[in-house]
């Protein structure tokens, strides 16, 4: 949190390290829009517009501004490319798989020998 009510060491804005303020915002949009077994994920817009409520308090507005921009473009929202790896082989699930096809090779995603 940007206010420093974050744990484990209270810090506030500048002290915090921009790579977490980023894990923050993805976490939260993570959760908000990813089905879960016990709640179906929040759409796109409504869970932006709940994110923006926090802007100051837990998240840095440049960040949020920056998922924001990702997400009108495309860029985020629109595909996820998941690995599974077991023991014995590692496999790609997609969902929708054609904006993830388009995105990444897959002969380059994983190199298990």
């Amino acid at each position: 949190m940007v206010n420093g009510k974050g744990y484990p060491q209270g810090l506030t804005d500048k002290q915090i390290p921009l790579q977490a303020k980023i894990v923050s915002v993805a976490d939260t949009f993570d959760a908000m829009t990813i089905d879960r077994p016990y709640q179906k994920g929040m759409l796109l817009p409504e869970a932006l517009e709940r994110i923006k409520e926090f802007v100051g308090s837990r998240y840095d507005a440049s960040v949020v501004n920056a998922l924001i921009r990702g997400c009108d473009s495309g860029e985020i929202g629109q595909g996820v490319v998941r690995f599974l790896v077991n023991a014995k082989n590692a496999e790609i699930e997609r969902e929708n798989a054609q904006e993830a096809e388009a995105a990444v090779k897959e002969e380059e995603l994983l190199n298990v020998g």
